[in-house]
């Protein structure tokens, strides 16, 4: 049973990867728990960076960032980079 369950979660991180905009910036659904790639951020609570794998489940402090408006900018091919709601945002 574990194998099927770590190919529903390729599967959904695959999917989720597909969610690109034709402006490169990736679609964020409100069910989006999974990252699409890697994912630079700044960590709010100790101000360091921090990186999520392709598949790793986002923390909820990202999806609250993403869900207020901030998006996931490519840095490169399946490398993504947190982008605040807003400027003066910690993150």
């Amino acid at each position: 049973m574990a194998a099927r369950s770590e190919t529903q979660h390729a599967s959904q991180a695959a999917r989720s990867a597909a969610d690109v905009a034709d402006s490169g910036v990736a679609v964020v659904h409100h069910d989006m728990r999974i990252a699409p790639g890697y994912v630079h951020a700044i960590h709010p609570d100790h101000g360091e960076p921090v990186t999520y794998t392709p598949g790793q489940l986002m923390p909820p402090w990202l999806l609250e960032e993403l869900a207020a408006g901030g998006r996931l900018v490519p840095e490169s091919d399946g490398v993504w980079q947190l982008e605040p709601a807003t400027k003066g945002s910690k993150r």
